[in-house]
């Protein structure tokens, strides 16, 4: 377990090192704003887009 651990350690530690020099508070903004798009993408390729498109218009209808 401690080799996982070593690994996925140097992993982030490579990944997040680019972040080393600026303020914590903008590390966190620029880390959770390209995991919020990364999310999206997943999201979006994952999900029934066609039964998402009709709820929505499902809704709609209801609210006319």
């Amino acid at each position: 377990m401690q080799f996982v651990n070593k690994i996925v350690t140097s992993v982030f530690d490579l990944v997040l090192s680019p972040l080393s020099g600026v303020s914590p508070i903008w590390g966190l903004l620029i880390v959770s704003a390209v995991t919020g798009v990364v999310m999206v993408a997943i999201f979006k390729y994952t999900s029934n887009q066609d039964g998402i498109k009709g709820a929505k218009d499902k809704i709609s209808a209801y609210l006319m």
